[in-house]
């Protein structure tokens, strides 16, 4: 994989046209006041008014010609900011922000990390929000590195930093976290993000006591509240059941750590599965509490505010009637196991092995540990912590180089030969043989790896007793 990332190192020196906004901002506003500031000290003290001839009083004045440069300043000054936005729309944050987390192969020869440059770094104020929002901030190595001096990073067009989220939320100012009512549950999430990382709140002031009986009551200020009214909850009837006769219930009982069950789950619990996050999650167990149990993951669209679009992000399963099928079902399909059976891990690495003709299978969860192994996996604890670093390090690459993402990767000249798949729930590693078809097992691997990830995966299910 050392072939593919041809880079050119250099140092970051951009161009004199390329001057961002906020620096324009600080130029004219210092030549402004540099100028006003020349003309007060060399502009003598007025003098008491005398008469003067007729000629001398019409005269120029010779300040007036020094004073059309400033004029064009400010003129350009006002342009430039009608066109690049107001000053708010700009979100300075130290450079320490970005040095202290960059890599080593990025940072130039100027490098200090005991002494960062005093040099802010710029950034828009409103995709610093959305990604905010995606709880993931990332940009271009050369958008952040503008400000700081020559040879503190090196040039790279196509290297995407991550910034310390930590560090990030804990240098924004706090009125940028200031969202109105018509923003989004999950944008106001984010807002309150910040206080896991900055200093504790003030203790609250106690309450106002209630005024004696009789006393007159004066009006809050502004337009009073309407207080929110809850719709009636109705049940509405659905199809539980799959066209393949799948109930809609969960019968597996050491696999999918991660699977919240809506019969059992509270409201924390809920708002861990994508899509549940709320309202939703507070629907789903006032639905429960007024008329039972559901009775199988179906009757989930039958909540309100569970659509089909949030079914299927939350549960994984498709919602229309004809598209419906046990996903349990189609995992044993392809390992050959009985429709009906509800394998272990283990057992699911076994018959991978069998499947594909291969010397051994190792199931790591997305933390590196060993889910499940099979007896030949010697190496298995290995196998589990490095293959998902590798990955890491190499999908940039990759991707780069095929021009879409890659979840799979394929070692055929290591001894033994390795065949690793990526998802975001697992990792199917599996040490082939080399005298067996890998073509066919290939593609048959990371078909079970697509299962075992909705298997493994944070989703909402009804489960049964065992």
């Amino acid at each position: 994989m050392g072939g593919c990332g041809g880079k050119i190192a250099g140092f970051l020196e951009p161009p004199e046209h390329e001057v961002s906004a906020m620096s324009l901002f600080t130029f004219f506003r210092r030549a402004s006041d540099s100028s006003r500031e020349a003309a007060k000290a060399e502009t003598p003290a007025k003098p008491a008014p005398a008469p003067t001839p007729p000629a001398a009083a019409a005269k120029p004045a010779p300040a007036a010609a020094s004073s059309d440069p400033l004029r064009e300043a400010v003129e350009m000054f006002d342009a430039i900011q009608e066109v690049m936005g107001k000053s708010e729309d700009i979100i300075r944050i130290p450079s320490r922000v970005l040095l202290s987390g960059l890599p080593p192969e990025l940072r130039g020869p100027l490098w200090n990390t005991n002494a960062y440059p005093n040099a802010p770094i710029e950034l828009e104020r409103k995709p610093l929000l959305q990604q905010l929002q995606k709880g993931r901030v990332v940009y271009k190595l050369n958008e952040l590195a503008l400000s700081l001096p020559p040879g503190w990073v090196k040039s790279d067009a196509d290297a995407m930093v991550e910034l310390n989220l930590a560090e990030l939320v804990s240098t924004l100012p706090a009125d940028l976290f200031q969202v109105s009512s018509a923003v989004d549950e999950e944008l106001a999430e984010v807002a309150r993000m910040r206080d896991l990382f900055g200093p504790p709140k003030p203790a609250e002031p106690p309450p106002t006591p209630a005024p004696p009986e009789g006393a007159p009551v004066e009006a809050a200020p502004g337009r009073p509240k309407a207080p929110a009214v809850e719709r009636p909850l109705v049940r509405r009837e659905v199809r539980l059941t799959a066209p393949d006769g799948w109930d809609g219930v969960d019968r597996v009982a050491d696999a999918g750590a991660e699977v919240v069950d809506i019969n059992q789950a509270d409201y924390a619990e809920l708002a861990r599965v994508p899509g549940l996050k709320g309202s939703r999650a507070r629907r789903i167990l006032a639905y429960r509490q007024q008329f039972g149990p559901y009775r199988g993951i179906y009757e989930l669209l039958a909540v309100p505010g569970i659509g089909r679009k949030v079914f299927r992000r939350a549960t994984g399963l498709e919602p229309g009637l004809r598209r419906r099928g046990d996903r349990h079902a189609k995992l044993n399909e392809l390992l050959g196991l009985p429709r009906e059976e509800r394998p272990s891990l283990a057992r699911v690495a076994e018959r991978t092995v069998e499947i594909l003709g291969a010397e051994a299978c190792v199931i790591a969860g997305k933390d590196g540990f060993v889910l499940a192994r099979t007896e030949k996996a010697a190496e298995a604890d290995r196998y589990a912590a490095v293959a998902p670093k590798l990955f890491r390090r190499t999908r940039r690459y990759l991707k780069q180089l095929t021009g879409s993402p890659v979840c799979a990767l394929h070692l055929p000249t290591t001894e033994p030969p390795l065949f690793t798949v990526f998802m975001p729930s697992c990792h199917l590693i599996v040490v082939l043989r080399a005298d067996n078809d890998q073509g066919a097992a290939l593609r048959q691997a990371a078909h079970i790896a697509e299962e075992l990830d909705w298997l493994l995966s944070c989703r909402a299910a009804v489960r049964s007793g065992v």
